[in-house]
Formats: C-alpha cells, sequence, structure tokens
C-alpha cells in the first residue's frame, strides 16, 4: 500500500514530506488506565478489556545482581516483555498518533505504525505546503 500511495502521488506531480518519529523507551511507558480506557473508546468487549487489564495489574519484580537480591517491588505501569500481546497492546495503546482512518489513494496524508515507530506522509504540491501540513497533522 505505501509504494502504491507514493508511486499515485508522484503521478500527480506531488511531493511527499515526511515525519518519522520513535517513541523512546516504549513498553515500560505504557499506562495502564489510559490503555483500558483506550480500549473502552474503541468498542472493545467488556470481558476483553477486563482479562487485560488484569493481566497488567498487581504485578512486581525482583532484581539479582550476583550475590545481591534486592527487595521485591510492584510494576504500576508498562508492558511484560516478551509477553506475546507486548506489541498489539503498544500498538492499540499508541493508535492516537496515527491518522484517522484508513489508508487510500485519494487521502492526501497517511499514516504508519510498527511497534513504536510511526511515520506519517503527506502529499502535497510543493514543500513548503507540505511541509505545513505535516506540522498541522502533527497537532491533533
Amino acid at each position: 500500500m505505501l509504494s502504491t500511495w507514493i508511486h499515485h502521488k508522484w503521478r500527480e506531480k506531488k511531493l511527499i514530506v515526511g515525519a518519522f518519529l520513535d517513541v523512546k523507551s516504549a513498553y515500560p511507558t505504557v499506562y495502564r488506565e489510559r490503555l483500558i480506557h483506550s480500549l473502552r473508546i474503541k468498542s472493545f468487549p467488556p470481558y476483553l478489556y477486563l482479562i487485560i487489564d488484569s493481566f497488567l495489574a498487581n504485578r512486581s519484580t525482583k532484581i539479582w545482581l550476583d550475590k545481591y537480591t534486592l527487595q521485591e517491588f510492584k510494576i504500576p505501569n508498562g508492558l511484560p516483555q516478551g509477553s506475546p500481546l507486548l506489541v498489539t497492546l503498544y500498538l492499540l495503546y499508541n493508535s492516537n498518533l496515527l491518522i484517522p482512518g484508513p489508508p487510500s489513494l485519494v487521502k492526501e496524508a497517511i499514516s504508519l505504525a510498527y511497534v513504536d515507530d510511526v511515520t506519517h506522509l503527506l502529499a502535497e504540491t510543493s514543500l513548503k505546503k507540505g511541509l505545513k501540513q505535516l506540522e498541522k497533522a502533527l497537532q491533533h
């Protein structure tokens, strides 16, 4: 879809302007309450977001360094590293960073997300207009 969209816009004599974002410390910074709220807004069934809430609640860890053991402490936020749900939950959590709506050849802007990377692409007739539209899209 991406290359098709770009080639389509080039045939329309438009420039492509992009912003490439990488979310720093993505998984440890996920707030459980915000994720659950996001799932509710997206009309996920209650049983599903309650299971996910339970999965992320009451987590703790203990760290061993050679002969030393640190006291167990709670992990109130973040997604469990190594979980098969990690990528899916993170994409749902950060989906508000995307330009709304499905990608389409007739749209002048599209967003793509992969794990903690988000890309916004806009097609415009000039670089100046493209940068202005990109700035607007990033402020939504």
